[in-house]
């Protein structure tokens, strides 16, 4: 009573919101979060086999434009796929984990979320078949998918 603390026995439920919460009291935790970051993947709709193709990983800051962030992903199927990390001015090769995981933009170090528009990455499939990549936008320090985006190839 001599304290605007909210007891745990009064939530009743948690909503996140973007912006200024609601001032009511009526129950209900409000967890204010950032505007929300955002992803998308531009890639061709289809190739030939060892044709090169450029993924344009397009990247919205929202409210982390200061954070400090790396790209986590996933390739299926896996077999006869390679990729390199296209964003600097030498492109780098990406290791693929057997399941297809892969990181871009050094997990240990990231990029700044605010100072990057779009990531590049080059896929080069050897095998004919329908390809999806997922990327998730995570943060270095803490470990937290601010955005997530999947895109689909057919490879004839």
């Amino acid at each position: 009573a001599l304290s605007n603390v909210v007891m745990s026995n009064d939530v009743q439920a948690m909503q996140v919101v973007y912006g200024e919460p609601p001032r009511q009291n009526d129950g209900v935790l409000y967890i204010q979060m950032p505007d929300p970051a955002s992803c998308s993947i531009q890639i061709p709709g289809t190739i030939g086999v060892d044709v090169p193709a450029d993924i344009s990983v397009v990247l919205g800051a929202g409210g982390y434009s200061s954070s400090r962030v790396y790209l986590r992903g996933v390739v299926t199927p896996v077999a006869g796929v390679s990729l390199e990390d296209a964003s600097g001015s030498d492109p780098v090769s990406v290791e693929l984990g057997e399941d297809g995981s892969f990181v871009a933009g050094d997990a240990s170090l990231g990029f700044v979320l605010g100072d990057m528009a779009s990531y590049a990455l080059r896929g080069t499939f050897s095998t004919a078949g329908n390809y999806t990549i997922k990327i998730e936008v995570v943060t270095v320090v803490h470990g937290l998918v601010l955005a997530s985006a999947t895109g689909a190839i057919s490879v004839e």
